[in-house]
């Protein structure tokens, strides 16, 4: 009988814990009691991404239920929301999906509507949803770029084994200290480089005001040339002519010394 009543004892002692336990999951994440009363609404979002069963219904930031089911109708995602007995919402009432934070978790806000409106009854339909905001959106793509750039890191690792991450930490190494000795020598050399682009900015001041007179000069040296050899042409035809005339005579007497013709050529024959 004693030992039947130690165990009874820790029997009981383990019950009221787990009952502990459970009473204490439920108030800390301010979710309805299972004993609690409540109602059920219905509204259908096209997409659900960051959403699943008891996640939160935030009225004003404050949580005022949870997502009891999600079902898929036709395509969309029918949500089941289970909203505590007190809280009041009416047939204008407007849905929209937000993020709780920037690890993608997501929870439904629920704007109650206006008071003149007829109150929703257990089992009714939120028809009206509003899309999700740019911050949502762009905090949305960002932690999906996150989980993208956590995936490509992962396949690069996979790429690449432990010789080829070690050469390409090297190389990292190397373009720094050649980036460091590049700014070394940039310092050390700074005053040169300095009179030098001073000069070069010079010149190029000197040639914004010298350079049309120059040009112009130059475009009236070749006009003048040009003029020169139109008014000599006829002169340098004659020459050329003469010039040919001569050669062609000039290789007649040598011919004809080589055959020893004429005095000359005899001497020359002799010699």
């Amino acid at each position: 009988m004693k030992d039947i009543s130690v165990e009874l004892k820790v029997g009981i002692f383990a019950i009221i814990v787990i009952m502990a336990l459970t009473y204490m999951t439920f108030k800390v994440g301010s979710l309805p009691m299972i004993w609690e009363k409540g109602y059920r609404l219905y509204v259908t979002l096209d997409d659900t991404s960051g959403l699943d069963e008891k996640s939160r219904i935030k009225i004003a930031g404050v949580e005022a239920g949870m997502i009891d089911r999600i079902n898929l109708v036709e395509g969309k995602a029918k949500v089941t929301i289970l909203l505590k007995p007190d809280v009041k919402v009416y047939k204008d009432a407007e849905v929209s999906l937000r993020m709780s934070g920037l690890l993608g978790d997501r929870h439904l806000a629920l704007a109650t509507g206006s008071p003149e409106q007829p109150l929703l009854k257990n089992g009714d339909t939120i028809l009206n949803v509003k899309p999700a905001t740019d911050i949502d959106m762009l905090v949305s793509r960002l932690t999906d770029a996150a989980g993208n750039i956590g995936d490509l890191t992962s396949n690069i690792n996979g790429i690449f084994g432990k010789e080829e991450r070690k050469a390409i930490r090297e190389a990292m190494y190397n373009l720094r200290d050649v980036t460091s000795s590049l700014k070394d020598i940039s310092e050390q050399n700074k005053v040169p480089l300095n009179n030098i682009i001073a000069r070069i900015d010079t010149f190029t001041k000197s040639m914004d005001k010298k350079g049309p007179v120059l040009i112009d000069d130059l475009t009236s040296a070749a006009n003048e040339l040009k003029t020169i050899i139109q008014e000599n042409r006829g002169s340098f035809r004659d020459s050329m002519e003469n010039i040919k005339g001569f050669s062609s005579s000039a290789g007649v007497i040598a011919k004809r010394l080589e055959k020893g013709e004429g005095t000359l050529g005899k001497l020359l024959q002799e010699d």
